[in-house]
């Protein structure tokens, strides 16, 4: 929403004040519904503003997460294979690549999928404010 948005940037604002030298990782668009128009809107303003700080993996707005948010579990533990759960898994790669801990080829992938699976799970906690 744009209440959101305006809180996002109020909260860089007060962070770059305590810290100038603090930066942000990037910024995940959440409930995303790409057939809705306002969702698009507000998904190409927030591009515009963040740029390269914008996430290219969204979370789209998924039953499973819903309900996974009601039963007070994680999506992994509802449904690994839900398009929330997959949306939840691309973006720890992406964190991963961003902090520039990919492991190389040469590594198993199964631990790049076990690496990727632990920080979606953990990003997909603190998004929707679950515990373990």
């Amino acid at each position: 929403s744009l209440d959101g948005y305006e809180d996002l940037e109020e909260l860089i604002r007060d962070v770059k004040d305590v810290n100038p030298d603090l930066d942000i990782l990037g910024v995940l668009i959440t409930k995303h519904d790409g057939r809705k128009n306002v969702c698009k809107a507000m998904k190409a303003a927030i591009e515009r503003r963040f740029q390269e700080k914008v996430f290219s993996t969204t979370i789209v707005s998924a039953a499973k997460i819903q309900e996974a948010e009601s039963t007070k579990k994680t999506v992994f533990q509802l449904d690994r294979q839900s398009t929330g759960a997959r949306d939840f898994m691309e973006l720890g790669r992406e964190v991963l690549a961003r902090l520039k801990l990919q492991p190389t080829e040469a590594e198993n992938q199964d631990a790049r999928v076990r690496a990727a699976d632990a920080i979606g799970e953990d990003i997909a906690e603190v998004a929707y404010g679950r515990q373990r």
